[in-house]
């Protein structure tokens, strides 16, 4: 993963951790159904079972889990893409995000159903409509991203907000 500008901002006040950061990179798992796409009232998700019990953590490449691997994943061009089987046509994607500096940063990413920042659950953009930016604090460090995909592509960056608080052009903003 490369950060596009690696320097530290701080506008009014609050950090931001680096103007521009694309994922890139990461690692992926298909899950069963019926997550994969499936309309029910009650889900059966197993990586969402294990972050409920306090039993997730990071994961590694070539590590087991539900009947599946986790799989190194690199983005053709800006995007992560797969096909039927694989873990952006039902699944997810963790990625991270090594940032210099505390700070808040917007997540611009299209393709996903949901995203646990470090843990805490956001929505996503499944659509890939993208006007969806949602701010996430990140701390100085490995911060995760573990997205939850189902329809074959993703894309995901952070760029940093112009201003503390602020309203887009296109009407996004914090």
């Amino acid at each position: 993963m490369k950060i596009a500008a690696a320097a530290a901002l701080t506008l009014h006040g609050v950090a931001f951790a680096a103007e521009e950061f694309r994922f890139t990179s990461g690692l992926g798992i298909a899950v069963p159904a019926p997550r994969a796409a499936a309309r029910t009232i009650a889900r059966t998700d197993p990586v969402e079972l294990a972050i409920i019990r306090g039993q997730w953590a990071a994961p590694q490449a070539g590590a087991a889990f539900a009947g599946g691997t986790w799989q190194p994943l690199k983005a053709e061009g800006d995007a992560f893409t797969g096909g039927q089987g694989t873990p952006l046509a039902g699944g997810y994607v963790h990625a991270t995000y090594d940032a210099p500096a505390d700070g808040v940063m917007l997540l611009d990413a299209q393709g996903h159903g949901s995203v646990f920042v470090n843990g805490e659950p956001r929505g996503g953009d499944p659509y890939s409509w993208g006007f969806v930016r949602i701010p996430v604090a990140v701390r100085k460090g490995t911060n995760e991203f573990l997205f939850s995909v189902g329809r074959g592509s993703m894309r995901a960056r952070l760029v940093a907000p112009p201003a503390a608080a602020f309203v887009a052009a296109d009407g996004v903003g914090v």
